[in-house]
C-alpha cells in the first residue's frame, strides 16, 4: 500500500517560480550544424528513455547506410576520446573556451590523423576500450572543421549521430537548442492521452482514469473524479521538420482554475540524476502505447526540473465545484498544442488502511532486512514512494543454485540507488566451487549476474532492485565461433568472431575479456557489443599466405576458453 501525505491550508497555496523561459536564456556559444546535411532528429533532448532522460539530441543520416561526416560544432579542441563496447560505442569529445563540452557518441570512426592516434594507444595499452584524453595543443579544431565520422557503435540500434552539450564545470547537460543548434521545428506536439488520479484526505489513491485526446474533444461536460484531491499525467510526442520520428516534448504547463499549478521543463540536469525519470513518469502505467509525465512529483523525486509548484501539484477539489484545467505541452522551438477539461469531484470510498505486508521502506530512510541467510541494505532515497513491503524467500529449483531466493515483495517498484545485497548458502558449497560463485538476480525466466565478493560466509554484491537474489555456481566457459562465408573461409581483409556466454551480466559489471593473436603478436579486436561480434581488420605488416590465429576468452569468474586456427590472407 503507498500513500501520499500533504497538509492543505484552506484552497491557497504559494508559487515557487524561477523558470526562465528558453527564448530568454543568452547562451555563450553559438553551436553550428554537427551535419552537412540538413538535421532530421530522431530522439529530442529531454526525451523519456528507458531508466533515463535522454541527454542529447540524435540525428538521422542524410545520406543513407554511408553515414554523414561529423563536424565539430563550435571552436575548441579534442579533449578526450572513449572507445567503448557498449554506451556511446566510439565517442569524442570537444572543449570549448567558455567551459562547455561537446560529445559526439556513436562513431564510426575519426579523422585520420586523429584514428592514428587512438589505434597507436590501443596498441600501446593492448585493448580496445580506451579512454584517451588529449592537450589542448593536440587536436585544435575550429567551428564546421570535419572531426569524426557517423556510425552505430555502443548501445546504438541504427546509424545516427547522439550529439551532446555539457557544462565541464558541474557535469550538467544542457539542451543544444538553447545554444544556436539550428534545427528546423514547425510542427506543434501531439496530445495523445491524459491521465486523471483521485486522492482520499490521506494521500491514498482512490481512482485513476485515462482519456484519449479525442474523448476529451468530445465532452461536454466535467469528468467526475472519486476522491478529495486530485492530479494528473500527460502522454504527448513531437515531430521535427525532415524527420517522420515522433520524438519528445521539451515542456509543460498545467493550469488549474486560471492559475499556473505546475511546471516542468528539461533545460539541464546532472547525468547523476538521470535515473529519477522512474519518479516523473508513471512507472507502472507505462507500455506499447506509451508514458505518461506525472505533473505532480513524488517525495522521493529529487531532479531540479519543475520550475513552477503549488503543494508538489496535487490540488484539492471542493464541493459541488467545477475545476477548470489545461495543460500546455511544448518543444524546445516553442511550438505549443493544448488541452482543456473540467474535474468535479463525486463520492468515493476510502480504501482500507490494513497492509497485508509487514514491513515498510521509507523513501527518505536507510532500511535493513535481516533473515538468517540473507541480509539487504537499502539506503535513504533508494525509492520514490513509501513502500508497504516484506522480505520473502522460496525455493530455488535452478541447478548449480546454492541458496533459495530471496527479495523485498512486492518487488516490481523502481529502485534508485544500489542496495547491498549479502546472501549465504543454504548447502555446503565445494571448496573448488567458491570462486566460481555469483549473485544473480532473476529477470522473467533467465537469471543475470550481479557479480560478488564472499565476505566470510556471505557473498556480496549491489543491486538496483528489490531481487529476487540467489547465489549460483558457472562454471561454463564462453563460445566463439568464427564467423565465415560460404565457402567456409574469412571474409576479405579481415577475421570476425562471436563471443557468447551461458550467463548474462548487468550493464555495471565488465565485458567479457578476450584477447587475440596472429602468428604470435597481440592484434587489436574490435567488440560490438550488442551483436556479440569481435572483429580484426588485417594490418599493412600482414603478409600474403597462412597464418595462426590464438584467442583467448574468459568471463568474470575466470572460466576461460583458448581457440586456435588458421586462414589464408
Amino acid at each position: 500500500m503507498k500513500s501520499l501525505f500533504w497538509i492543505f491550508i484552506g484552497l491557497s497555496f504559494s508559487f515557487k517560480i524561477d523558470y526562465v523561459p528558453f527564448n530568454e536564456i543568452k547562451p555563450s556559444l553559438t553551436l553550428v550544424a554537427p551535419l552537412r546535411s540538413e538535421l532530421s532528429v530522431t530522439g529530442s533532448f529531454g526525451e523519456l528513455r528507458t531508466n533515463h532522460f535522454h541527454a542529447g539530441i540524435d540525428l538521422r543520416s542524410g545520406y543513407g547506410l554511408r553515414g554523414d561526416d561529423i563536424l565539430s560544432a563550435a571552436d575548441g579542441y579534442v579533449s578526450k576520446i572513449i572507445i567503448d563496447s557498449d554506451n556511446y560505442g566510439k565517442s569524442m569529445y570537444v572543449s570549448h573556451p567558455n567551459g562547455m563540452i561537446t560529445v559526439y557518441g556513436h562513431l564510426n570512426g575519426f579523422r585520420q590523423d586523429i584514428a592514428d592516434n587512438v589505434k597507436q594507444q590501443q596498441y600501446a595499452k593492448k585493448s580496445f576500450k580506451v579512454e584517451l584524453n588529449y592537450k589542448p595543443t593536440d587536436f585544435p579544431v575550429k567551428a564546421g572543421e570535419l572531426i569524426a565520422y557517423m556510425g552505430n557503435t555502443g548501445a546504438s540500434r541504427g546509424k545516427h549521430l547522439h550529439f551532446e552539450l555539457r557544462n565541464a564545470a558541474n557535469d550538467e547537460v544542457l539542451d543544444p537548442v538553447e545554444y544556436g543548434l539550428p534545427l528546423k521545428d514547425d510542427i506543434k506536439p501531439t496530445i495523445r492521452r491524459i491521465k486523471v488520479y483521485g486522492y482520499d484526505g490521506e494521500g491514498e489513491e482512490v481512482s485513476s482514469k485515462v482519456f484519449s485526446k479525442s474523448m476529451i474533444d468530445k465532452m461536454h461536460s466535467a469528468i467526475s473524479i472519486p476522491g478529495n484531491v486530485f492530479s494528473v499525467g500527460l502522454d504527448a510526442l513531437d515531430r521535427c521538420d525532415y524527420s517522420r520520428n515522433y520524438i519528445g516534448i521539451k515542456y509543460i504547463k498545467l493550469f488549474i482554475d486560471g492559475g499556473l499549478f505546475y511546471q516542468f521543463s528539461a533545460d539541464k540536469w546532472k547525468r547523476d540524476e538521470t535515473k529519477y525519470i522512474n519518479a516523473h513518469i508513471d512507472y507502472f502505467a507505462k507500455n506499447a502505447k506509451g508514458q505518461f509525465h506525472r505533473c505532480f512529483v513524488l517525495s522521493g523525486n529529487k531532479m531540479n526540473l519543475y520550475h513552477s509548484l503549488q503543494n508538489d501539484g496535487f490540488f484539492n477539489m471542493s464541493e459541488n465545484t467545477e475545476h477548470q484545467v489545461k495543460l500546455i505541452a511544448g518543444d524546445a522551438n516553442g511550438n505549443e498544442s493544448e488541452i482543456s477539461f473540467k474535474i468535479r469531484k463525486s463520492p468515493f470510498t476510502s480504501k482500507l488502511r490494513a497492509s497485508r505486508y509487514a514491513d515498510v521502506i521509507y523513501h527518505d530512510l536507510e532500511k535493513s532486512f535481516s533473515v538468517d541467510r540473507a541480509e539487504l541494505k537499502y539506503p535513504a532515497g533508494s525509492i520514490y514512494e513509501d513502500l508497504n513491503c516484506e522480505l520473502r524467500t522460496y525455493s530455488n529449483p535452478l541447478p548449480m543454485s546454492y541458496s533459495d531466493w530471496v527479495c523485498v515483495y512486492p518487488s516490481n517498484d523502481p529502485v534508485h540507488l544500489p542496495a547491498q545485497v549479502r546472501l549465504k548458502a543454504d548447502k555446503k558449497i565445494p571448496e573448488h566451487l567458491r570462486n566460481k560463485c555469483f549473485l544473480a538476480i532473476k529477470r522473467g525466466k533467465s537469471v543475470q549476474s550481479i557479480g560478488g565478493a564472499w565476505e566470510g560466509e556471505f557473498l556480496v554484491s549491489k543491486a538496483r532492485s528489490l531481487g529476487p537474489f540467489c547465489i549460483m555456481v558457472d562454471t561454463v566457459a564462453p563460445g566463439l565461433k568464427p564467423l565465415l562465408n560460404r565457402r567456409k573461409k574469412f571474409a576479405g581483409d579481415q577475421i570476425s568472431f562471436r563471443i557468447s556466454d551461458n550467463i548474462g551480466a548487468v550493464k555495471e559489471l565488465p565485458d567479457i575479456y578476450y584477447e587475440a593473436s596472429i602468428d604470435g603478436k597481440w592484434v587489436l579486436m574490435e567488440y560490438d557489443k550488442k551483436s556479440g561480434i569481435i572483429r580484426h581488420k588485417f594490418e599493412d605488416w600482414l603478409t600474403k599466405g597462412s597464418h595462426h590465429y590464438e584467442i583467448i576468452v574468459k568471463d568474470q569468474l575466470g572460466n576461460q576458453r583458448t581457440y586456435k586456427g588458421s586462414f589464408v590472407s
